[in-house]
């Protein structure tokens, strides 16, 4: 890694953070780690609540610190606004003496990226905030749609206020700024530690815990259980391939659809609902699988996709979000036409015909994710992105 930064500390802006579980959250969680490895005093400010807040101490890893600072918040978890306490107050003027940072924001919906980026103003620092959709976000009440647009505009002109120099986490990524007359000044890509994923599997036999016989093909998605993401499509393809034996279907993950899936894998016979894993079990499933489905709506740059591409899965993805990115010709992955059912179970009839290709898709897919979406590239990126802000506010 040939990028230099100096050594004023870095604070990481993210409303969603551990110990939720999601893309951003590891993201963020990731960064703080190579960062505080590598030497820098880093903070993760973050309205997720804890259970354990002894763990969001300082403390030291690598040669350098992390620590994590939750700001009290209210209303929906899914979008939460940080409170105008006497808490949070203090908080601010705590992350204030710790000026001059470098900042980064994940990303621009919430209310906390408001609250960072008028922060860094008042202390003389410009931030970088990673986009990490590609659309607006969808919530399963169709009548939120409007005000959820109106919203994201709003949040939108408000940030726009403020000088920031934004990215996406994916090409997309960056288009999707557009629509808020938003100019991306590139991309900081989502990363994965490959070999470190796969190898932290737990062991645990899928195929035999569910009596799958070794010659099927075992098909998982492991996501948020919403439309959105495609949990829906992944239900019909399971029921219209119901009396194919060659096929096997693993549902992972909780959300609003769960009761609908949990009563499906109890009457399809082809169908498995294995509830919320954690890492070590995911990585198991992945490892013991042969394909990965996201036939998502919107996505930025889906850590699921990089985590069963290193656990050598063949891909399929509807083409959303960095999806090109990690799957930029047919030898990485297969690209669904239409996020539809009907397609989905064409593609996966196709590649149950053609073992052949099978084999080559899963290979090659690990091969792609590991050359070209380390860690290492990501914080490059990123901290080419801090010299960057930092010299225009110079």
């Amino acid at each position: 890694m040939s990028t230099v930064l100096d050594t004023r500390p870095i604070v990481l802006f993210s409303a969603r953070y551990l110990p939720n579980v999601g893309g951003v959250e590891f993201f963020t969680a990731n960064l703080g780690d190579r960062l505080a490895a590598m030497g820098y005093d880093v903070t993760v400010v973050t309205t997720e609540a804890t259970d354990s807040p002894a763990e969001d101490a300082r403390h030291h890893v690598g040669e350098g610190t992390l620590e994590v600072v939750r700001f009290d918040a209210w209303g929906a978890k899914r979008v939460p606004f940080a409170k105008r306490s006497r808490r949070n107050k203090a908080l601010l003027a705590y992350l204030e003496q710790k000026a001059p940072f470098h900042a980064l924001i994940n990303t621009r919906f919430y209310d906390l990226s408001y609250l960072g980026a008028r922060l860094c103003n008042r202390v003389g620092v410009r931030p970088v905030l990673i986009e990490h959709g590609t659309g607006y976000i969808k919530f399963n009440n169709k009548l939120l749609a409007p005000a959820s647009k109106l919203a994201e505009h709003t949040v939108a002109l408000r940030l726009k206020r403020y000088p920031i120099d934004f990215y996406g986490i994916s090409k997309r990524a960056s288009q999707w700024l557009k629509t808020f007359g938003i100019t991306s000044c590139g991309e900081i890509h989502n990363a994965l530690d490959s070999a470190a994923f796969a190898g932290n599997s737990s062991g645990r036999d899928f195929r035999t815990e569910f009596h799958v016989d070794e010659k099927a093909m075992c098909v998982v998605f492991a996501s948020r259980l919403v439309a959105d993401k495609g949990a829906d499509v992944m239900l019909e393809a399971a029921s219209a391939l119901r009396d194919d034996e060659r096929i096997r279907f693993f549902i992972a993950g909780s959300g609003p659809l769960e009761d609908d899936i949990r009563t499906a894998g109890a009457e399809l016979p082809n169908l498995s609902y294995v509830g919320m894993l954690n890492h070590a079990d995911l990585a198991s499933l992945l490892v013991s699988s042969d394909v990965f489905c996201l036939p998502s709506n919107s996505e930025g740059l889906p850590t699921s996709l990089l985590e069963a591409a290193a656990c050598s899965c063949a891909l399929v993805a509807s083409r959303v979000g960095g999806v090109d990115e990690i799957m930029p010709t047919s030898e990485q992955g297969i690209v669904l036409e239409r996020t539809e059912s009907a397609e989905l179970v064409r593609v996966l009839k196709e590649l149950a015909d053609n073992p052949e290709r099978l084999v080559s898709l899963k290979s090659c897919a690990h091969d792609y994710i590991k050359e070209h979406f380390s860690w290492d590239n990501t914080v490059s990126e990123l901290l080419e992105a801090f010299n960057r802000a930092s010299s225009s506010t110079r």
